[in-house]
């Protein structure tokens, strides 16, 4: 038997991946989640990575306060304080709740798996350590909790990655890959489909509304991809209205047809660029923000093509 956690739907991708590569074996699965993200794109990722498992549980952190957060972790603890796995496999391995698993959970082997972005950005979470504060401590001791970013970092013994050619949190790495083995030879006789991927960049929705129709009318794009958190409406282009994250659509539409996927500096194109039939294309507009800009310099470091407007 094995145990996997998984956060967030793009972690569920990557598990599927992990866990097909071990098809004699059994695996525990545990998903975690906010109270603010437990939608219904969530509960669909949900249910599918259930399926995979032979039994699974969900923990949702309590939307407030300090002692019912204590007791739902203390109660995640019980749940899980008799399993003995071969293999343990993890991707926020910041996360206080995957910590205190792996401090509860009898394992042979910890391998890690990417969460995203963040596994390539060398000043991200996952390399730097956990908080050592007093109050921290008192929690770590209480809950019985032995590990910290770093320690399990160090303690991972294989890196499962979607980006194969990049420096990852440790050096021992296999790659993952969303992409079929052997895509639509068909797509190749197609113009391709021109998508821009929403990202509001503005605190003004008039500003994001003019930028994005500029890109879409400059460039020809046809359809668009909306960010959840915007509250506004383009013109000019066709909505994709779907259930799925921006790196499941895209896989599956993308074996039977070619895509240019067009974004400001998203890191979700990087879970994507070394699909066949996908090219991206970056816009960068007049911006002065450092980390907006920061995130162009990792574009230009992995290849990718961008433009200025």
């Amino acid at each position: 038997m094995n145990l996997i956690i998984c956060h967030t739907p793009l972690q569920v991708l990557v598990a599927e991946k992990i866990m097909q590569k071990y098809p004699e074996q059994e695996f525990f699965g545990i998903m975690f989640t906010f109270e603010s993200y437990n939608n219904h794109k969530f509960q669909n990722y949900w249910a599918r990575f259930s399926k995979f498992c032979k039994e699974a549980f969900l923990f949702s952190y309590p939307k407030s306060g300090k002692l019912n957060l204590l007791i739902a972790l203390l109660r995640a603890k019980q749940k899980v304080k008799n399993l003995n796995v071969e293999k343990l496999f993890v991707a926020s391995i910041d996360d206080q709740f995957v910590q205190l698993i792996c401090s509860t959970v009898s394992f042979k082997q910890l391998h890690t798996f990417d969460d995203g972005t963040a596994n390539i950005v060398p000043n991200s979470i996952y390399y730097q350590d956990s908080l050592k504060t007093l109050k921290r401590k008192i929690v770590n001791c209480l809950l019985g909790n032995r590990y910290s970013t770093q320690t399990l970092r160090a303690l991972s013994s294989k890196h499962y990655t979607i980006y194969p050619n990049l420096p990852n949190i440790i050096e021992n790495v296999e790659a993952v890959s969303f992409a079929k083995l052997t895509p639509n030879q068909t797509a190749c006789q197609h113009e391709p489909i021109k998508l821009l991927l929403g990202q509001p960049l503005f605190d003004d929705a008039k500003e994001n509304i003019a930028l994005a129709e500029r890109v879409i009318q400059q460039f020809g794009i046809t359809a668009y991809l909306p960010h959840p958190r915007e509250r506004y409406r383009l013109t000019g282009v066709e909505y994709i209205n779907t259930d799925l994250i921006f790196e499941d659509y895209i896989y599956q539409a993308a074996n039977e047809q070619k895509y240019i996927i067009y974004t400001y500096f998203s890191g979700a194109v990087l879970n994507v660029m070394n699909h066949p039939n996908i090219e991206v294309i970056s816009i960068r507009p007049q911006l002065n923000n450092s980390v907006y800009l920061a995130c162009y310099n990792l574009f230009e470091q992995v290849g990718i093509n961008i433009i200025d407007i």
